[in-house]
């Protein structure tokens, strides 16, 4: 466990192709939502930190991404924050995107985390409920916690 979340999967993309790494998902076992985090490299040798411009095409990647799932329908009312902020838990900082949306007309709300670290990408999305006020708390509490695993 991490944060108080669950490991529950462990997805090896290397074995589809090199550079595509992979995932892990967390839940949080007294509230019923994912978090992901994707630890890849696409072949290259990525810089600690968000600075880089690489890092900036990568979250430009992944809301490509989130439009392309809102254009087939799947989320509705996609707001996308400012892609620039960054947060900082601990000594570690994050890009940071907040988006909201609604699946099947439930609001959902989705926060994509990015940078670089050890020569890979770590890209974290959470997405959980609108109406559920602590994964919110949940997700900052995991997030401060992986953190601190990664400045070890």
């Amino acid at each position: 466990s991490l944060g108080g979340m669950q490991l529950v999967s462990v997805t090896d993309f290397e074995k589809v192709q090199r550079g595509l790494g992979f995932s892990y998902r967390y839940r949080d076992p007294a509230d019923p939502f994912n978090l992901d985090v994707y630890i890849y490299n696409e072949g290259q040798n990525i810089s600690d930190g968000t600075d880089a411009a690489i890092i900036s095409q990568q979250v430009d990647a992944a809301l490509a991404d989130v439009r392309t799932v809102a254009a087939q329908g799947v989320y509705q009312n996609v707001t996308i924050t400012d892609t620039t902020q960054t947060y900082r838990f601990g000594d570690v900082k994050f890009r940071c995107v907040t988006l909201r949306f609604e699946v099947k007309g439930q609001p959902v709300q989705s926060l994509l985390l990015l940078r670089g670290e050890r020569g890979s990408f770590v890209k974290v999305r959470a997405t959980w409920s609108s109406d559920d006020i602590k994964a919110a708390a949940s997700v900052q509490n995991w997030v401060a916690a992986f953190a601190a695993l990664l400045k070890r």
